[in-house]
């Protein structure tokens, strides 16, 4: 019962940096979108 918690832990810290590495991976992109749209 107490391995479950600690192997869980390091599996959602994985998952929640390649999530946030993700979202600032994309996020550049949509913002040159969003500033092409205005200057047009």
């Amino acid at each position: 019962m107490l391995l479950k918690p600690r192997t869980l832990l390091p599996l959602f810290l994985g998952i929640s940096l390649v999530s946030t590495g993700v979202a600032a991976f994309e996020l550049p992109p949509k913002t040159e979108d969003l500033k092409k749209g205005e200057g047009r």
